[in-house]
């Protein structure tokens, strides 16, 4: 099984080392774990994946870390998918890896809009 570092390191964003016993960063892990489990976090690292703004592609180059993943406020937002892309959001939602919020997981219908316009504009009639 892959380790929650290996996961986050292969995301390529800042290097996490370690998460030792003791400090802010594994209390808040802890807590998330304990909170969530190990394939929530998991989740949300791999949702980190389908987020451009979160891997710094913003107009202030941010790139999320480990330690803002792991805070509570953040963390929620990122495992419910809040940062995903929206051309991602649909292709999550069909692995059931992540629900969408949104309304826009459907595919649209398709309009002939000259035909429409003649029928609003009466033009269909033969009289």
């Amino acid at each position: 099984m892959v380790s929650r570092i290996d996961k986050w390191n292969e995301l390529g964003l800042q290097k996490l080392i370690s998460i030792n016993k003791g400090t802010n960063r594994y209390k808040l892990l802890q807590a998330r774990l304990k909170e969530y489990g190990q394939d929530k976090i998991l989740q949300a690292i791999e949702n980190i994946k389908c987020s451009s703004f979160l891997k710094g592609q913003n107009n202030k180059n941010w790139t999320v870390t480990f330690d803002w993943l792991v805070k509570p406020n953040n963390f929620i937002k990122i495992l419910e998918g809040n940062y995903v892309d929206k051309e991602n959001t649909v292709k999550i939602a069909k692995n059931k890896e992540v629900q969408p919020l949104r309304f826009n997981n459907f595919e649209p219908r398709n309009y002939d809009y000259d035909n429409l316009e003649k029928k609003l504009l009466g033009w269909d009639n033969d009289d």
